[in-house]
């Protein structure tokens, strides 16, 4: 159990990251 949770939660960091960071470039390029 606290394997799929652990695993859920290093999902959700990484698309929380990745969200970040997409959403970073697309401001940077907007305002470049």
């Amino acid at each position: 159990m606290a394997g799929i949770v652990i695993s859920g939660l290093q999902v959700a960091g990484w698309v929380l990251f990745w969200g970040l960071y997409m959403a970073g470039s697309a401001w940077t390029s907007c305002w470049s």
